[in-house]
């Protein structure tokens, strides 16, 4: 249905000639130069009302909420918290001076509470003065007309407007985002008309308050009520009283061994404590997934705990001191499997991550660890970050990577925030914040730090030292748990390899060396804010033998389970000799293994189908046998023949 005044509604007109002002309007509209008495001028706008008063009435109950009738039929729930918020409110509406107030806040903080808290102080009468005779009225988005919306059952802006001012009623605008808010037709009547006498309006935002200069016509003349995070002293209750509403139908799952849990795991975790209907969500959600599968009470117990971690992007439950340390003790043989003749490395990076991951750091809102390692090319720089993503992060997305050849202007540092108002890409989330905003703690790698931008440099300094960075919008990203590894060539870059009596055996540079080479290149206040800076050494024979025994051919082999391939020792140390190189390290013996090995496996088993091949070395010359061309009933290996 069309809802809209019978007749023209112009409350800004202020010389409409009423038919009751001495001369009819066909008079009125003959003579060009007749003017209305101020005595009719007065009466119009009362006649014009009352006349239109039923269908004012009929706007509003079409397009609003009576919130004050809401909690006089005891509709909200007991707010906790709030009580500062609900007073600055009740301030603001008793203001004469300020006819428009923004609440402000991030999604799921309580905006809409302290709203519930101020309709239930009128309605128990504790509001004097006119604000609490005023009706307090909650305007449904989806029944407003908008830009480029049809009339059907939607009412216009200035409609909506007129009818509450002409029954002196407060509208609270709740639902409209800021971004689309500054184009739509009811937020710009109410920037329009809110210094008209009568006008009262309360307008809901789910931004921070540090962005409201969006639109500084609106905001200058607003009322701000500030929306923070629920106190800790408060969380607990708040959490309680939403999520008992919340199961209360679920009879079967609102058990209060159930309910502390959820309080625990709502409480435990800091950055949830702007978002207290997160664990009242989980809780739903949990109460859905246990009806369905009729749970017991243990099963249900750990349900929650997943669905939790499920929804809040975090471990399901703190991991004991005692498994932390035992992950440790066996972390640094693991990372060593993995990352061959980087011992020295390996320790040191281990006793950092033991001070943070045991909650023992002077500064506890630092990452848990933040290491440059230096090195040349193919040594194992960006393996080991990999590596710690499967210790630490155990799962996808543990290892948040970021090729720092991309970010060698000053303006790619936008790439890593959300661009501001003016660049291509504004309104936007970062990619890269969004994983770290999933996977709290990842490992986060800027490869090759050396190839971005100083802006860039500048940008970490935050992320190392107090623990979070702040997106163009406004919103914090933390870091508090997150592994900062930075990689990057140029101690390879600066070794000049000496000639005569003064080259080294292994051509490495000593350690003054390097520390002058990394001051050349990066800001002393960076280099100081790392836990370590490890300088890799270059690989040796027997580590390119290890790396194809160890590291290559059981990688191959994971990926091929069918295939049964027998390697002698003296294959390897051929392939260990034919592609160690000091300068290129594994990578040029990754390629070596595909020429001189896998390429001709992948011929024979081409040519005879064969699953069981032999390989052997002779005279510098690698031979391929092939075996029985019937698939192998157990899971097939590479047999190293020979090694010990």
């Amino acid at each position: 249905m069309d809802i809209h005044p019978k007749g023209p509604v112009q409350p800004r007109l202020k010389h409409r000639i009423p038919a009751s002002a001495g001369a009819s309007a066909q008079d009125a509209a003959g003579s060009a130069d007749q003017r209305p008495s101020a005595e009719g001028a007065r009466e119009a706008p009362s006649a014009r009302r009352r006349k239109l008063a039923p269908t004012f009435e009929k706007i509003l109950q079409h397009a609003t909420i009576d919130l004050i009738a809401q909690a006089r039929s005891g509709e909200f729930s007991s707010i906790v918290g709030r009580d500062q918020e609900i007073d600055r409110l009740v301030e603001h509406l008793q203001l004469r001076s300020q006819q428009l107030v923004l609440i402000a806040g991030p999604v799921g903080s309580g905006r809409l509470a302290v709203i519930h808290g101020a309709a239930a102080r009128i309605a128990a009468g504790q509001v004097d003065g006119e604000t609490g005779q005023r009706p307090l009225l909650l305007v449904r988005p989806d029944r407003v007309l908008g830009r480029f919306e049809t009339k059907r059952g939607r009412v216009e802006a200035s409609h909506l407007v007129d009818a509450a001012i002409a029954t002196a009623s407060t509208l609270v605008v709740h639902g409209l985002k800021w971004k689309d808010g500054r184009d739509h037709p009811l937020v710009e009547e109410l920037n329009t008309r809110c210094a008209e006498p009568g006008f009262r309006a309360v307008l809901v935002q789910d931004v921070p308050v540090e962005r409201l200069d969006h639109d500084p016509r609106l905001t200058a003349r607003l009322g701000c009520v500030a929306v923070r995070p629920v106190a800790r002293e408060h969380l607990h209750d708040l959490v309680r009283v939403h999520i008992s509403k919340a199961l209360g139908p679920r009879t079967r799952f609102a058990n209060p061994r159930i309910i502390d849990e959820l309080i625990a795991l709502a409480t435990t975790h800091d950055r949830l404590t702007d978002m207290p209907d997160l664990a009242v969500e989980a809780a739903d959600l949990a109460a859905v997934r246990a009806d369905r599968r009729a749970e017991s009470i243990p099963r249900r117990v750990a349900l929650v705990r997943q669905t939790f971690a499920q929804l809040a992007a975090i471990g399901p439950e703190p991991v004991p001191a005692a498994e932390r340390h035992r992950r440790l003790e066996g972390m640094a043989g693991r990372l060593q499997a993995r990352v061959i003749g980087q011992g020295h490395v390996i320790d040191e990076v281990v006793d950092r991550l033991t001070i943070g991951a045991m909650g023992f750091r002077l500064r506890p809102n630092r990452p848990v660890g933040a290491f440059l390692l230096s090195g040349p090319t193919g040594v194992g720089k960006t393996e080991l970050a990999r590596a710690l993503a499967d210790e630490l992060g155990g799962g996808p997305g543990a290892l948040v990577r970021l090729d720092m050849s991309e970010y060698s202007t000053e303006r790619d540092v936008w790439k890593i925030l959300s661009p501001p108002p003016g660049i291509v890409g504004h309104g936007q989330p970062s990619p890269f914040l969004a994983a770290v905003r999933r996977q709290p703690k990842a490992v986060v790698l800027f490869d090759e730090i050396e190839k971005a931008h100083p802006a860039i440099h500048r940008l970490l300094l935050q992320v190392l030292d107090e623990g979070h960075l702040t997106d163009s919008t406004g919103e914090p990203i933390s870091f508090t748990q997150s592994v900062i590894v930075l990689t990057t060539n140029v101690r390879a870059r600066s070794t000049s390899r000496s000639l005569g009596f003064a080259a080294t055996s292994s051509g490495t540079q000593s350690a003054d060396g390097r520390a002058r080479a990394l001051q050349s290149a990066f800001a002393p206040e960076l280099l100081g804010r790392m836990d370590a800076t490890c300088a890799f050494r270059d690989l040796g024979l027997q580590d390119s033998r290890r790396i194809v025994r160890d590291v290559l051919l059981p990688r191959w082999q994971a990926h091929h389970p069918r295939l049964d391939v027998r390697v002698s020792d003296s294959v390897i140390d051929e392939l260990a000799r034919r592609g160690h190189s000091e300068e290129l390290g594994a990578r040029h013996l990754e390629a070596t293994v595909e020429r001189d090995l896998l390429l001709p496996l992948a011929r024979e088993h081409a040519r005879s189908g064969a699953v069981r091949m032999d390989a052997r070395a002779q005279s510098g010359t690698i031979a391929i046998s092939a075996g029985s061309s019937e698939p192998t009933s157990r899971r097939a290996s590479i047999d190293l023949v020979g090694a010990q």
